[in-house]
Order: structure tokens, then C-alpha cells, then sequence
């Protein structure tokens, strides 16, 4: 059986004659965009921007400062990926019981889990090297990230699904961990200029240490 993205056991699969937003395929398919981003954006510098920087930098773990909101990253993070978990198992049972393939129902889920995924990495690099400003990145992820699910919840109120579908308990739960690590971010932000002092303050403490 050929696989589809939208299935093509039903003639009206791809019809947005009603919307583009009114077709479910189609909004899972636009919660891809945020995870393809980040895929896109990090992935050169990981590979390429850190691997080139790996024999000429060295990181001092005495110097290293975690942001505001560490400890909070990581119990949301590890939430979300749970819960993309609980999402690809719930796309692969809907899957079953249709007639062809449908990939939107696990993919989105499966790639998100992927792009979080590689969000812990990418954060982890960044603050070890110490350079917030590349957390731009991760913000524009979040908050693409939280308005394509925002609109997939939206969607799902419109045709009267409530917390009696686990579809709709997990797309509630996603907009709120991708809220709460949005807000991490922020916060971030918003004192980075903070972190970068107290970095370059306990630098100079080392170096008057090791001088002595």
C-alpha cells in the first residue's frame, strides 16, 4: 500500500475548499514548520560552527554559568519529549484503523521529538560556550511551536473535541509546555546581558586565583 501523507482512502483528503486550516491534514502538516526550522537552523551549527571551533576552544566547567531558569529547561524538556512520546504512540493506533496510511497522524510527532531533541543539544552547547544570543534560535521555535499547536487545539474545540480524546489532552498539554519553555526563553533574554557580566566577573576571579 502506497504511503500518503493525508491517506487516500478518502476523496476529499486534500479539499481546502473550506479553509486550509479547516482540513486537519493541512494543520498537521503546518506543525511541521516549526520543527523543520529548527532542524535547519541548528543543525549547521552544531555540526559545522562547533566542530570547526572544537581543537581551538575548550570549555572550563568553573567558568561555566547556567542561565536563569536551567533546572526548569530540563523538566520541561524531558515533559515535552514524553509527551511527543504518548503523541506517536496515539498517531500509530488512529493509523491502524484507517484504510491507508495516513503520516500526518505520527510524523509531526516523530520529527518534533527529533527537533526537541536536538533543542537539549543545542541549548547544552550554548551555555557551556556561553553565548546566549544563539537562544534567539530556540525562541522563534517555541513560539512558532506554540501558535501551530495553539491552532491545532483551536481547531479541535471548533469540532467539539474536548478532554474526553487523549488527541485533544495531548495537543492542550504540548501548548502548554511550548508556553513555559517560551516564557523560559524570555527570561533568558531578557537578563542574558546579566550572564555574560557574571561570566566574565568569575573569569577574572579564576585567572586571579590561578595567579597566585
Amino acid at each position: 500500500m502506497a504511503l500518503s501523507f493525508c491517506g487516500n482512502d478518502r476523496n476529499d483528503s486534500y479539499n481546502v475548499d473550506e479553509g486550509v486550516l479547516n482540513n486537519g491534514c493541512f494543520v498537521d502538516a503546518l506543525n511541521l514548520v516549526p520543527h523543520v526550522f529548527l532542524l535547519f537552523i541548528t543543525f549547521p551549527i552544531l555540526f559545522i560552527g562547533w566542530g570547526s571551533q572544537s581543537s581551538k576552544v575548550q570549555i572550563h566547567h568553573n567558568t561555566w554559568l547556567h542561565f536563569p531558569g536551567h533546572n526548569m529547561r530540563w523538566v520541561l524538556t524531558f515533559t515535552l519529549l514524553f509527551v511527543h512520546v504518548c503523541e506517536i504512540a496515539e498517531g500509530i493506533v488512529s493509523n491502524q484503523r484507517m484504510s491507508s496510511p495516513h503520516l500526518h497522524l505520527f510524523m509531526p510527532a516523530f520529527i518534533g521529538f527529533i527537533a526537541a531533541t536536538t533543542s537539549v543539544v543545542y541549548y547544552h552547547n550554548i551555555e557551556t560556550a556561553n553565548f546566549p544570543k544563539l537562544l534567539l534560535a530556540l525562541f522563534i521555535y517555541w513560539v512558532l511551536a506554540f501558535i501551530t499547536k495553539s491552532i491545532k487545539l483551536w481547531k479541535f474545540v471548533e469540532s467539539a473535541k474536548g478532554p474526553q480524546h487523549l488527541r485533544f489532552c495531548i495537543t492542550a498539554m504540548l501548548v502548554i509546555v511550548y508556553g513555559l519553555l517560551m516564557a523560559v526563553e524570555i527570561n533568558v533574554i531578557r537578563v542574558r546581558p546579566l550572564c555574560a557580566c557574571a561570566a566574565c566577573e568569575c573569569w577574572e576571579r579564576v585567572r586571579a586565583w590561578r595567579s597566585v
